[in-house]
């Protein structure tokens, strides 16, 4: 869907506009999520949630703001880590950081038969992303709060192979110059992996991606 007409001159719908005061917490219209695909990919069905590119997902009546428009998924491995754990084992699907809950969706498409659990700190995100999961009954436990304070409370039992999927805001991590540093995600990841480590079977897999 191309802008609307009198829309005038358009400004780059890149990730800096979409974190800018002006759009970080604005529910963006479908023709926007295309023009951040032509923008940024040169591909207007770049931005696929819940694996539906952007006219199917928001003709379901699927909504993203301008932050969580940017989520990225990294999932090139999980698979194979997957396989390699016993057969009949227990997974279990972890995101301290769940925003949309795309990125545990993914996971899912490699462990059905995971339990996912996504914690979420912002109510405006938990809220929307809570409204958009029930249209389209996926079976995600979203748990609104921080995860430092609420990880306890919503552990797994100790039988379960966690896959741990850290998504941390990029803050200062990416650079144009010197590249991504995971150092400088807020917080940043070893500090997330330290929290909890302790309450972490040995037998999880964390899987790294960076967040807007």
């Amino acid at each position: 869907m191309p802008k609307p007409a009198g829309a005038g001159s358009l400004p780059r719908y890149d990730r800096d506009f979409l974190l800018s005061p002006a759009k970080r917490n604005q529910v963006l219209d479908l023709w926007e999520v295309e023009q951040f695909g032509r923008d940024s990919f040169d591909d207007p069905d770049y931005l696929s949630i819940f694996g539906m590119k952007p006219s199917e997902w928001h003709a379901r009546g699927v909504r993203l703001l301008g932050r969580t428009t940017l989520e990225a998924v990294g999932r090139g491995d999980i698979a194979r880590r997957v396989q390699a754990a016993p057969d009949g084992a227990s997974f279990g699907v972890l995101d301290p950081f769940a925003g949309s809950c795309n990125g545990l969706y993914w996971v899912l498409r490699h462990v059905p038969t995971a339990t996912a659990r996504g914690f979420e700190l912002d109510p405006t995100v938990f809220a929307l992303t809570s409204r958009n999961l029930a249209l389209l009954d996926r079976p995600i436990e979203r748990i609104e709060g921080n995860y430092r304070e609420q990880f306890e409370r919503h552990r797994f039992a100790a039988h379960h192979h966690l896959v741990v999927f850290l998504a941390p805001p990029w803050a200062d991590a990416l650079d144009a110059t010197t590249g991504l540093d995971l150092g400088r995600t807020r917080p940043p990841i070893a500090e997330i992996v330290a929290d909890m480590e302790p309450g972490l079977s040995c037998q999880s897999d964390p899987v790294r991606r960076g967040g807007a």
